[in-house]
């Protein structure tokens, strides 16, 4: 009996030993966050508003919709309409007049506070120009009918060959460039005799850069139609030849930045935890070019940016909110090797992030 009771005993000890180590070993995993429940959007509204109040802003024409009509940008992006080239975006016909929005991102500042990454599909674009173009009537949105395109003509900011992308917005809120494989190419030669097109919105300020009898003849232009013409000659060789715009919305002049350096990466590690939300931004110094990435509370700490070439000299931007005081964070480095930099935000003042954007590339 004894011997049974010691027996039982010693069973109980395993199990009971057993089930401590089952214990010890457990491992507590932390709750997985679900993306696809998480507004981003949200997330980022104070910092995309604080941007907001320092972008470009939109040039806004107002034209007739029963005329042929040309619009120049103030940096001379030219759009021409005809008639009969617009419907609803139900397809119906409308009668109003036609409000064209055109949005002019001449140089990286401008990109960068509008989330506008000079990337298309993680690789690395050099930027001639970002452009946003949209057009309704009281209200209704407009699109181009089948079959039909807007000619536009965009400015030339680069002696490298450009190509046509198309932007959309991620979830972020940034931009991607998805390319349309069209190439831009250059206006051969400037015509000699004047021409005119049936009408030309030119802001009131605009004052001729040279003489009028370069274009202006008696009794073929009145003083307003050569003036008109002056403007458009004025960006006749510094325009890509026009492409036919099918869709509105985001446009960018771009090429792949083609090289086979090898690649190095930057790891930020963010130790502001009291800031919900951080956009940063790689500004490369050499190339009209940047990147971003984003960082959220409730992410991981480390921030990476991935296929960089190397030796690159590099300005890393981060900006976040808080409390509505914008904080800010700004570093140098090069992309000789992977790097990893610890990130602490500071406050700044718009006017401090305005004078920091202007002294970007």
């Amino acid at each position: 009996m004894k011997q049974l009771k010691s027996i039982i005993l010693f069973t109980c000890a395993i199990i009971i030993n057993s089930c401590s180590s089952e214990t010890t070993n457990v491992v507590l995993k932390e709750p997985e966050i679900k993306l696809d429940k998480i507004d981003f959007l949200d997330k980022f509204r104070e910092v995309d508003q604080l941007f907001a109040s320092l972008s470009t802003v939109s040039q806004k024409f107002s034209v007739s919709s029963k005329m042929d009509t040309t619009i120049v940008g103030e940096n001379g992006t030219k759009i021409s309409l005809v008639q009969d080239q617009l419907e609803t975006i139900g397809g119906g016909s409308f009668e109003g007049l036609i409000e064209i929005e055109l949005l002019e991102l001449m140089d990286i500042p401008s990109m960068l506070l509008q989330n506008a990454p000079t990337v298309s599909n993680g690789e690395l674009l050099t930027t001639g120009g970002a452009y946003y173009l949209n057009m309704t009537s009281d209200g209704t949105q407009l699109k181009v009918k089948d079959g039909k395109g807007v000619k536009v003509e965009f400015p030339i900011l680069t002696a490298d060959k450009m190509s046509v992308f198309s932007g959309e917005r991620d979830r972020f809120g940034v931009l991607n460039w998805e390319s349309t494989q069209e190439e831009l190419t250059l206006k051969i030669a400037q015509a000699k005799e004047p021409y005119i097109e049936s009408a030309i919105v030119i802001e009131e300020d605009f004052e001729p850069e040279f003489e009028y009898d370069s274009i202006y003849r008696e009794g073929i232009l009145s003083d307003e139609e050569a003036k008109i013409q002056l403007k458009a000659a004025k960006f006749q060789q510094k325009i890509y030849n026009w492409i036919n715009v099918l869709n509105f919305g985001w446009i960018n002049v771009d090429e792949f930045y083609k090289s086979r350096d090898p690649r190095s990466s930057i790891r930020l590690i963010v130790e502001n935890d009291s800031i919900e939300s951080i956009r940063f931004y790689v500004v490369f110094e050499e190339l009209q070019s940047f990147m971003g990435e984003n960082y959220w509370k409730g992410r991981a700490k480390e921030v990476k940016f991935s296929n960089i070439p190397v030796n690159m000299n590099l300005q890393i931007i981060g900006v976040g909110v808080k409390k509505e005081t914008p904080y800010i964070f700004q570093t140098r480095v090069n992309s000789s090797t992977d790097k990893k930099i610890k990130v602490n935000l500071k406050a700044t003042t718009l006017e401090e992030i305005r004078g920091i954007l202007v002294n970007l590339k």
